[in-house]
Formats: structure tokens, C-alpha cells, sequence
């Protein structure tokens, strides 16, 4: 009888350890596949001082391609892949952008990938009606941006009588457009580095004398007394920015900086687009952060959901030397995320991102002028499962 009555605990215990393990492991080894991730290029586009703009044209061509004529200020190509994409953005009556970007996309389909594009559209200056037989004065506001230069006082253009040929009057438009943040500054032909543009318009109009456009730069005086600064003429498309440095030397012209570093003066021969280039070298390294624990959900079984925020400062002298908008000076990227909840399960969530390293050296004596870093495209968020039997049972 004891045999008997042993044998039947045994397999009543038996049966109670195996049903538990068995509850145990539908949660332990059947764990729900994490969702699919997506994959995006963010692309906001705004007046170079931020503010809004509506009724433009963009385009991206690349692995993945599309064009649109919006009123919203951001647009999303979703379920792009790794490859190079050029992105313009255009309106009438502005300038504007034509910006190339390298996207390497994770192969991990789980992660958020999201690359964050600025781009900007400048509304081209009402023109000055000149006299072509008297000459005149054009006065071009103040940028409003990071360089005390000329983003705190305007510039002056003298265009000499008989200057313009032919008779009557011509309108004149002169637009400063400022270097984009996080941009990579175009290096003139003499390995100078690119700063602001000045948009001359009527395009291609020759002067029977050289105008003279006083800029105001207010440089620092250790740089007036050692760089060199120019004015290079750049050929192609100032509607949609897709400009490339002549090959003519003769479109390179001298600037004269006063002693104090106030002032530049340049002599121009003819319009469209004049880019300012200074004698520094400028190195952008890219980076990627480790992925880092950014949130958890509260308790077992509950989703989660926040918002993974970073803030950059543009530093002088590169805010100053290529005349960054104010509005840009400090930024902030901020991506929201939003996961289910699983029963059985907790939510983990980490991000990273990229960073970019900018440092600015004087192009004759390779001395650090300048290094900072600050965040950058892309950001990629990963949530996982981990195990947290809240079922009461065991």
C-alpha cells in the first residue's frame, strides 16, 4: 500500500512541476517578435532665419526618390535604404538649397532609423531700381545671424556712373544667404574654406567698371592680421543652390579687410553668385554614440513612451565666420517613441546618435582656431522585451 500511495504522490508531483514549467515557458522561450522598426529621412525646410515657408518644390533622388510641392514644413521618405541621396529645395522669388547626404541604414529591421535633415529657403532682397547712366547706392539689410559682421550691419554696394551699360534703369537685387548649420562648407579653389554667398541679381550682368561692395565682416583681429579672405564667383543654379566654385582665376578677387577686421572690400566685375572664402580648413568628423538605456516601462506588462531629446550650440568663430542664423545657433533633435505593452513582458528602450566634430585650423600655420562638438543625424531608437511573469501564479 505504501508502494502504491509513494507512486501516486510521485506522479501527482510530477504532474504539478511539469504543468508550472510549462506555464513558465510559454512565456520564458515563446517571446513575441519585436516589431518592425522604420526607417525614415526627416526633412524640414524653413526660411533661413526659421521661419516658416509654404508653396515650395522639393525633391530627393537616391536609392529612394520623391517630389512634392508642399505647404508643410516637414516631409518624410519612409523605408529608405543605405545610399546617397541629394535633396533641393525651391521657390519663386527665393533661394535655394541643393544638399547631398550619405545614409547608412542599421540591418537590424528592428530600429527606429531616423536621419534629420535642415534645409533652407532665403527670400531674395526686393531689388534697388539704379539709374544706369548715374549710378547709385544699394543699401542690403542686416542677415540677423551668429556673425556680428553682417548680421548686425548692412552692406553697402556703390555702383559707379555708366557702370551698368545701355540707357534707362536696371533693378538690382543683392541677397547675403548664410552658411547652413551642420552643413560642410565648400572649399574654394585655393583650399580656403567657403563662408556665406551673396546672390547678385540680374544674373549674369556685366559692368563696363567694377561695383564695390563694402561687407561688413567684424573678424576677430588675430584672424584679420593672418587670414586671407576672397571673393569667388560660382557658376550653376541660385534658384536651387546648386552652385560650384569658376575655374577662371580671374573670378577670384581679393578682399581688402581693414586694419581693425571691420571691414571687407571687394571689387566685383559681373553678377550671379559671389562666395566669401577664408583662409582656414575646416575638418567635420563624424561620430556614433553607444547605445544607451533611455527608458523603461513602469511595471510588468505596460508599454512605454517618451521622448529622446538633444541639444547642440554652434560656437564662434565657425558661428561667426560663416554667418549662421541666429535662430540655429542653438538647436534642439528630439525624437518621440511609443511601444505596446506585452503581457508578461517589460519594455526596454535605448537610442544613440550621431555627433559631429568640428574643428577650424588656420590654413597657413595648421593652428587650431576652434573644436566643438554637437549632435547630429542620425538617431536610432531599439526597444526590447525582458521577461517579468506578473501573473500571480508563480
Amino acid at each position: 500500500m505504501l508502494k502504491k500511495l509513494s507512486a501516486f504522490v510521485t506522479t501527482v508531483a510530477l504532474f504539478v512541476l511539469w504543468g508550472c514549467h510549462k506555464d513558465v515557458g510559454v512565456l520564458i522561450f515563446d517571446k513575441p517578435p519585436l516589431e518592425p522598426g522604420t526607417q525614415q529621412i526627416i526633412i524640414t525646410t524653413e526660411r533661413f532665419n526659421g521661419q516658416p515657408v509654404s508653396g515650395y518644390d522639393l525633391s530627393v533622388t537616391g536609392v529612394v526618390s520623391a517630389a512634392a510641392t508642399l505647404n508643410s514644413q516637414v516631409f518624410v521618405l519612409d523605408n529608405v535604404k543605405t545610399g546617397q541621396y541629394t535633396i533641393r529645395v525651391s521657390k519663386s522669388g527665393f533661394i535655394g538649397t541643393t544638399k547631398v547626404i550619405d545614409v547608412v541604414v542599421p540591418t537590424d529591421p528592428t530600429i527606429d532609423f531616423r536621419y534629420r535633415v535642415n534645409v533652407q529657403l532665403t527670400e531674395s532682397n526686393t531689388p534697388t531700381v539704379i539709374d544706369n547712366a548715374t549710378g547709385g547706392v544699394i543699401v542690403v539689410p542686416p542677415t540677423n545671424t551668429g556673425g556680428s559682421g553682417i548680421g548686425s550691419n548692412p552692406i553697402t554696394v556703390t555702383i559707379p556712373p555708366g557702370a551698368i551699360p545701355g540707357g534707362g534703369n536696371t533693378s538690382i537685387s543683392i541677397t547675403p544667404v548664410p552658411i547652413e548649420p551642420g552643413s560642410v562648407p565648400p572649399v574654394g579653389p585655393d583650399g580656403g574654406t567657403g563662408g556665406f554667398v551673396l546672390v547678385c541679381e540680374p544674373e549674369g550682368l556685366v559692368f563696363t567698371q567694377p561695383i564695390t561692395v563694402n561687407i561688413p565682416l567684424d573678424i576677430p583681429l588675430a584672424l584679420a592680421q593672418t587670414i586671407d579672405y576672397t571673393m569667388v564667383y560660382k557658376t550653376g543654379n541660385a534658384a536651387t543652390g546648386d552652385l560650384q566654385f569658376s575655374t577662371n582665376p580671374a573670378d577670384e578677387i581679393v578682399m581688402t579687410v581693414s586694419p581693425d577686421g571691420k571691414t571687407g572690400t571687394v571689387a566685383i566685375p559681373h553678377f550671379s553668385a559671389w562666395q566669401q572664402v577664408g583662409g582656414y580648413t575646416l575638418e567635420i568628423e563624424d561620430g556614433m554614440t553607444e547605445f544607451q538605456q533611455i527608458d523603461a516601462s513602469l511595471e510588468c506588462g505596460l508599454g512605454v513612451a517618451g521622448t529622446y531629446s538633444l541639444t547642440g550650440v554652434y560656437e564662434s568663430p565657425y558661428s561667426d565666420l560663416f554667418n549662421i542664423p541666429q535662430s540655429e545657433l542653438t538647436f534642439t533633435i528630439a525624437e518621440t517613441y511609443s511601444f505596446d505593452a506585452v503581457e508578461g513582458y517589460q519594455r526596454l528602450v535605448s537610442a544613440r546618435h550621431g555627433t559631429k566634430t568640428y574643428r577650424l585650423y588656420d590654413i597657413n600655420t595648421n593652428a587650431l582656431l576652434s573644436e566643438f562638438t554637437v549632435p547630429s543625424a542620425p538617431i536610432e531608437i531599439i526597444n526590447d522585451l525582458t521577461y517579468c511573469h506578473n501573473s500571480g501564479g508563480g
